[in-house]
């Protein structure tokens, strides 16, 4: 705890650092806003906080705050400073950023727009950080083979990404995964229809 005690009467923005505790999830700040309101914050959130949120009144009132492109904003902002997050060590471990115009929830969303029905925020190249130009909003599909773990198989001589022939084949990625960890082939995988396999299992 000494080590954050120069934290305290520090400003960040409308915020003034009153007090540093260690909690259960991690070093959290007590912090006074102009506005009077004091609120409990992880000590990450700092970095990009400005104020208790009353700022953010007028785009509450507007529903952008409860949007479901805050949601991807605030989910980026967590992977990459919230040491706490199981996926932190994938972001911020590998050394993954957000750039600082993106610290602000109103430039991302003017960067990146509405968020389309049944997308996610995705990174062009997984070994970039998040910025306007290594970001897009993509299909789950798109966001798999998109990734660097993403699984190679070969049918008949040619090796594809999974989601590739989950394409090609028109076959739901679930169902394929758990094929193949039942020790199916990758051709039996795809090739063999469901109701058929379903009815050798019955019997």
């Amino acid at each position: 705890m000494s080590e954050s005690k120069y934290l305290i009467d520090k400003k960040y923005g409308k915020l003034t650092v009153s007090n540093v505790f260690k909690s259960s999830n991690g070093l959290r700040c007590i912090c006074v806003c102009e506005c009077g309101k004091e609120v409990s914050i992880p000590l990450w959130e700092l970095k990009v906080r400005t104020s208790c949120g009353c700022r953010m009144n007028t785009k509450k009132r507007n529903g952008l705050a409860s949007s479901t492109e805050y949601h991807s904003w605030k989910g980026m902002m967590n992977r990459c400073f919230d040491v706490n997050h199981p996926a932190n060590k994938n972001y911020m471990g590998r050394g993954i950023s957000v750039c600082k115009e993106w610290l602000s929830f109103e430039v991302f969303y003017k960067d990146m727009g509405q968020k389309p029905k049944g997308m996610t925020l995705d990174r062009i190249d997984n070994e970039k950080g998040y910025s306007k130009d290594n970001c897009r909003w993509a299909t789950y599909t798109q966001q798999i083979r998109n990734r660097r773990n993403s699984v190679l198989l070969e049918i008949d001589g040619v090796i594809k990404p999974m989601p590739e022939w989950c394409e090609i084949y028109n076959v739901n990625w679930f169902t394929i995964r758990d094929r193949i960890k039942k020790g199916m082939s990758a051709k039996e995988a795809f090739t063999i229809p469901i109701k058929t396999k379903l009815i050798k299992e019955a019997l």
